[in-house]
């Protein structure tokens, strides 16, 4: 929301941060945001003067490669002032002359309302301001501060080979006792399917269809034919 303007025309910011992110200074912030896309998986040129220590960037700060593109980022450091539409229109411009797919302004205050709704007309450009930006870093803004050491990942606990849940050793509890009940389970002389089953000492399995399977009767009869 506008809520006033300063002598030049430029327009105030309406919400003031008190945080982390409010307290670094323009070049720590560009450097902030280069780690920050780095460890996104891109490939960075950091342009911007911060980096190279030039007067100017020519309006980039950030060169970012990967995931099938070519990103350009603008990031302004506006605690008290909106970001105007000239910038965005700006960065922009420089999409085609960079060849890259589109292109990213970023800031730690507000962008203008026409900021927004000439960004939103043209495409290829993504506006991040304070807010979403806050939001995107999370706790990730305390190891992307200067001096921070990056945070080592937490090793993974061995996996545990998967274990039946209650409910399936429950079933096959009651399904072994059903066939122990009908005598298919081997336990009567058959060898499950209701077939009888003798070993000789020559190691030859010799097998007789029982007269029902797994009855006793069945059984009886199995007995005599090995006697």
């Amino acid at each position: 929301m506008d809520t006033g303007t300063t002598g030049y025309g430029r327009k105030y910011t309406s919400t003031k941060h008190d945080d982390e992110l409010s307290r670094v200074d323009w070049r720590e912030f560009e450097r902030m945001m280069a780690r920050w896309y780095a460890s996104r998986g891109y490939d960075v040129d950091h342009r911007g003067t911060a980096s190279s220590g030039r007067r100017t960037d020519g309006g980039i700060d950030l060169v970012l490669t990967g995931h099938g593109e070519k990103v350009l980022v603008q990031c302004k450091h506006a605690k008290v002032l909106q970001v105007p539409y000239t910038e965005a229109m700006q960065l922009f411009g420089l999409v085609h002359a960079e060849k890259a797919d589109r292109a990213i302004l970023i800031t730690t205050g507000e962008f203008t309302r026409e900021a927004l709704r000439k960004a939103r007309k043209v495409g290829q450009l993504e506006m991040i301001d304070g807010k979403e930006l806050r939001r995107r870093l999370g706790p990730d803004i305390a190891w992307l501060r200067d001096g921070a050491a990056e945070p080592v990942p937490t090793p993974q606990a061995p996996q545990s080979p998967p274990t039946a849940d209650a409910r399936s050793i429950e079933r096959d509890a009651a399904s072994r006792d059903r066939r122990r009940a009908d005598g298919t389970d081997g336990t009567d002389g058959t060898d499950g399917t209701g077939r009888c089953c003798r070993t000789e000492a020559g190691g030859r399995t010799d097998r007789a269809p029982a007269a029902s399977a797994g009855s006793p009767r069945g059984f009886r009869q199995c007995r005599r034919s090995f006697a």
